[in-house]
């Protein structure tokens, strides 16, 4: 049995955290590591990740942004909301949390995840968090039923 540690994610996670993406999530949808870079350095305490402790593989991750509640009013693509850099992040909001992406092969791994980050939030004066990762396997369900 694995010992999991739960932390902010940092640059030096990046080949585990990879790893994790191209086991979960079809080749057009998990980041690069450019992404995931820029994500890390962007919010850097909204990065989080669940690791084993005996071999450091990443069992879960959470990256995540400000926004405005106001941007789920209207239909917004995927794409926008996670983009760190997009014009919808909430300036001066410290309320909500996009979850741009929640990747897992270890159901433990993301209550740890949450577990960890909640006395975080509170803290930090955010209340909503809207998870908003991708389906995993989602277009190739859709393609093979056409």
């Amino acid at each position: 049995m694995s010992t999991l540690q739960t932390r902010f994610l940092e640059p030096k996670d990046i080949p585990a955290l990879m790893a994790l993406e191209h086991s979960k999530w079809e080749p057009d949808q998990a980041a690069s590591d450019t992404v995931i870079l820029e994500r890390i350095q962007t919010y850097p305490d909204l990065c989080i990740g669940t690791f084993c402790s005996r071999t450091g593989k990443a069992l879960a991750s959470l990256f995540m942004r400000p926004v405005s509640p106001a941007m789920f009013t209207a239909p917004t693509k995927w794409k926008i909301a996670a983009d760190v850099h997009a014009e919808n992040i909430a300036h001066g909001h410290r309320r909500s949390l996009f979850g741009i992406s929640l990747s897992s092969n270890h159901a433990q791994a993301v209550k740890e995840i949450f577990k960890f980050f909640y006395p975080h939030a509170l803290k930090a004066g955010w209340r909503d968090v809207y998870l908003g990762s991708p389906i995993p396997g989602f277009g190739k369900a859709r393609k093979k039923k056409s």
